[in-house]
């Protein structure tokens, strides 16, 4: 089975594939989605529209994970993500894959065992735990494959 990770974001979006087979797990691709600054608000949706499409009709996830959104300064922003999220969600309804929203702090606590661990603490539990060990990885792509593995954990756990 295959799992989409994803950490929205409005400049950039972080992604992750991760495919189960025979009880085991592996990072398939992930990676940044990225929208300039100078394009108009409605340009940015729609080249986030088009390349979340194309990393789903190329590896199929049958499950995908979105982290909820957690924001306390800038609301601007904030809803300028949400509505990244929203268009993410359409393209999963549409596509008939099943979604589910985390909360930050679960992805925390189930991948690193405290729902306070830092970046560092997280990274280091999916080196050991999926030999991902890709260095100097943005903070998007380390938290997209967190939230596709802990989608994964959750999903095996409800079996």
């Amino acid at each position: 089975m295959r799992i989409l990770g994803i950490d929205c974001g409005y400049e950039k979006t972080g992604y992750a594939l991760l495919e189960s087979k025979n009880g085991r797990i592996a990072v398939l691709t992930s990676g940044l989605i990225y929208t300039q600054k100078t394009l108009k608000f409605s340009k940015r949706l729609i080249k986030y529209q088009q390349e979340l499409e194309t990393i789903i009709n190329h590896y199929k996830p049958k499950l995908a994970f979105i982290e909820q959104l957690f924001f306390t300064n800038n609301k601007t922003t904030a809803i300028k993500v949400a509505q990244f999220q929203g268009v993410l969600i359409l393209i999963l309804s549409l596509k008939k894959i099943k979604y589910q929203i985390i909360n930050p702090k679960t992805v925390k606590k189930t991948v690193a065992g405290s729902g306070n661990a830092d970046k560092k603490a997280i990274a280091k539990m999916l080196k050991l735990e999926l030999s991902f060990a890709e260095e100097n990885l943005e903070d998007d792509v380390t938290d997209a494959v967190a939230i596709a593995y802990t989608g994964y954990l959750l999903n095996r756990s409800n079996k």
